[in-house]
């Protein structure tokens, strides 16, 4: 964690012009501190991507940006999957809270089990977490300026859904749609109920985050957070696609087929005819930090 601070705070202290999303974050940095309304003019967008435990990786960087004052420099965060919680801590200024859920409360033996085929993952034990143990300030979350969307995967009808906190009743628990966003098909048999919907797996459907910030945010400037390196699960081995087949039989054929390109986004980006990946800093385990700019 220290690692990925350290680089992040390198990167983001780099002098003016050296990259130019940096260059406008300390300018709507500066510009909010001022109340000074051009702001708005800098629609700042970051998008934590999921990755089961390798969340830790991003856990790290919401440590850097929360010390150096940027929780509310975006507009929008958008969370999928472990990137979701992420997010949340970050937008609710808990970001030195994020990184123990992973090293403190997770790697229990408990919440991940190989003995309950089906249901290896203790989604029950994660709500806990969020709840009790190491409990996200809800009413923080709501008052931030930067608006959270959490990606999730309609169940039935196979599409994704980015939910907006500010659009649910004040009374919705945040930590629902954290669960849904995290809760991976065949490893865990819960889905969550929001809004008589049920819901999964973020990185099921919503895996291509870029294109959701550009075209419905009005993004003009991206920082994106993965957990998993560029072309690592891209395409799955046939025994991997055995495996889904058998932990998944109880989804439709079009569930199964999105679940398998749920890294779809490691292809996508390379696509963009936006100079989007305009640099990378090599960080902790090799996993990138991608400077994007529309």
């Amino acid at each position: 964690m220290a690692i990925v601070y350290r680089q992040l705070k390198e990167a983001l202290l780099m002098p003016d012009g050296k990259h130019p999303l940096i260059s406008h974050l300390k300018q709507k940095q500066h510009l909010l501190e001022t109340n000074d309304p051009a702001h708005k003019a800098i629609k700042a967008v970051a998008i934590f991507e999921g990755g089961g435990m390798r969340g830790v990786y991003g856990s790290g960087v919401i440590v850097g940006l929360e010390q150096l004052g940027m929780n509310e420099v975006f507009d929008g965060l958008v969370g999928i999957s472990a990137g979701a919680c992420n997010a949340a801590y970050l937008a609710a200024h808990q970001a030195a809270v994020g990184p123990s859920v992973f090293y403190d409360d997770l790697p229990t033996g408990h919440f991940i089990s190989l003995r309950r085929f089906g249901d290896f993952m203790d989604m029950g034990l994660l709500a806990d977490v969020f709840r009790n143990r190491k409990p996200l300030d809800q009413q923080a979350l709501r008052a931030s300026r930067s608006e959270l969307y959490v990606g999730m995967t309609n169940v039935k009808t196979v599409q994704p859904k980015y939910l907006k906190l500010s659009d649910m009743p004040q009374k919705f628990d945040v930590v629902n749609a954290l669960i849904a966003s995290s809760a991976l098909p065949g490893y865990t048999k819960t889905a969550i109920d929001i809004e008589g919907e049920w819901y999964s797996d973020g990185l099921t459907t919503c895996n291509d985050p870029i294109g959701y910030a550009i075209n419905e945010l009005g993004a003009t400037d991206i920082l994106l957070v993965m957990n998993i390196p560029l072309g690592r699960g891209a395409k799955l081995t046939q025994l991997e696609k055995m495996r889904d087949r058998v932990l998944l039989k109880d989804y439709s054929s079009g569930f199964v087929q999105a679940h398998q390109s749920r890294h779809q986004l490691n292809t996508l980006i390379a696509g963009y005819d936006l100079p989007v990946v305009t640099e990378k800093f090599p960080t902790l385990r090799g996993a990138p930090h991608y400077l994007c700019r529309r």
